[in-house]
């Protein structure tokens, strides 16, 4: 019996090689997986209806991401430290 369940609504993947990012449309955050498949936390917190995400390169800063938002109708950059 599960005492909880997360639903989760991936709209987007992003691949490259360090890892996956999945825009979590349902969650309102960015999950961030290494190549092995293991979660390595969320990027980003309330996020209204992300729809994609790229990790976004220079002139943006180091750690950063693009990610559009189909609930807010808009496209916003994300810098974690």
């Amino acid at each position: 019996m599960f005492s909880s369940l997360s639903l989760s609504f991936f709209d987007d993947l992003s691949v490259d090689s360090t890892g996956i990012l999945a825009a979590d449309y349902t969650n309102g955050v960015i999950r961030n997986y290494d190549l092995n498949g293991r979660s390595l936390g969320t990027i980003g917190q309330k996020l209204n209806g992300p729809s994609s995400v790229t990790q976004a390169r220079a002139p943006f800063p180091v750690n950063s991401y693009i990610v559009t938002e189909r609930g807010a109708n808009q496209v916003s950059l994300i810098t974690t430290q």
